[in-house]
C-alpha cells in the first residue's frame, strides 16, 4: 500500500458540503411558548374601555349597547340623561333611535315599537366616578348614601317594563348640563334579558323622572277558541 504525504492527504480529501455543515455557536435560543405545562399565557389585562366621545351639537348622544328583551335583539343607538339639581338621582334613556331625547314624549304616550331601557340612579352626585350596581327597585333605598341603579327595558308586543335586576354600570365622566360617560354596563335578569355595552349621554330635561307607562291591559291577546265537535 502505498502511504500518501500529508499535504497529498489533504488534496486528495474531499471539499466538506456546505448544506452539511452545522454552527452550534449561532443557533437561536429555545422559544419560552408560555408556562411550563405548554400553555398559551392569558392575554395582558389593559384595564376598562375609554368612555365613548360624542358632540351633543350633532347628536343626541351614542351608545353601543346590545342584548335582548323578551329574546328579541336589541342594538340601541342613542342616550339622553339628566340629574336632579338638588342632587341624588339621575334617569337616562337609551333608544335604538337616533334622537333618543326626541323620543321621551312617544314612549310616554306608548306611541311606539321600540326596544329600549331606563336606568334611574339613586343616591348618585354629579360629578362621582363610581361603579354603580344595578339591582332590583324594592332593595334601593334612597337617602341612604349609596349609589344603585334600577334598569328596565320595554317590550312594545306585550305593553311591558322588563326589569334587569342586576349588573353594573361604570360612570367614568359627567357633568350637568353636558354628558354622562359610562362603561361597562352590563345588567340581566333571571328570565334571559340581558343588555351591555357603553354610552355617551346628552342633556335632556325631558328625561328628568321617566317611567315606563303603566298600560291598563297589557296581557297579549287571548288565542282563538277551539271549538270541538258535539257528539
Amino acid at each position: 500500500m502505498k502511504l500518501l504525504a500529508s499535504d497529498e492527504r489533504e488534496a486528495a480529501a474531499p471539499p466538506a458540503d456546505p448544506d452539511t455543515t452545522t454552527e452550534t455557536d449561532s443557533a437561536d435560543p429555545p422559544v419560552d411558548s408560555g408556562d411550563d405545562d405548554g400553555t398559551t399565557p392569558p392575554p395582558e389585562d389593559t384595564g376598562p374601555s375609554a368612555p365613548m366621545d360624542v358632540d351633543c351639537t350633532v347628536r343626541e348622544g351614542i351608545t353601543d349597547a346590545s342584548g335582548l328583551i323578551e329574546g328579541s335583539p336589541v342594538r340601541l343607538s342613542s342616550a339622553a340623561w339628566y340629574a336632579d339639581p338638588n342632587g341624588g338621582a339621575a334617569w337616562i334613556l337609551l333608544s335604538p333611535q337616533p334622537d333618543a331625547c326626541s323620543q321621551v314624549a312617544a314612549y310616554d304616550r306608548n306611541d311606539h315599537s321600540d326596544r329600549a331601557i331606563v336606568i334611574w340612579m339613586s343616591d348618585w352626585e354629579v360629578g362621582t366616578d363610581v361603579s354603580v350596581p344595578v339591582i332590583p327597585e324594592p332593595e334601593i333605598v334612597p337617602g341612604d348614601g349609596v349609589a344603585e341603579a334600577m334598569a328596565t327595558g320595554w317590550e312594545p308586543d306585550l305593553n311591558l317594563p322588563v326589569l334587569m335586576d342586576h349588573g353594573q354600570l361604570m360612570v367614568r365622566e359627567s357633568e350637568t348640563g353636558g354628558t354622562l360617560k359610562v362603561t361597562g354596563f352590563d345588567t340581566w335578569s333571571e328570565y334571559g334579558d340581558t343588555m351591555e355595552g357603553s354610552f355617551s349621554a346628552c342633556w335632556c330635561p325631558s328625561v328628568q323622572a321617566f317611567r315606563w307607562p303603566i298600560i291598563e291591559d297589557s296581557s297579549p291577546p287571548a288565542p282563538p277558541p277551539v271549538y270541538q265537535e258535539l257528539k
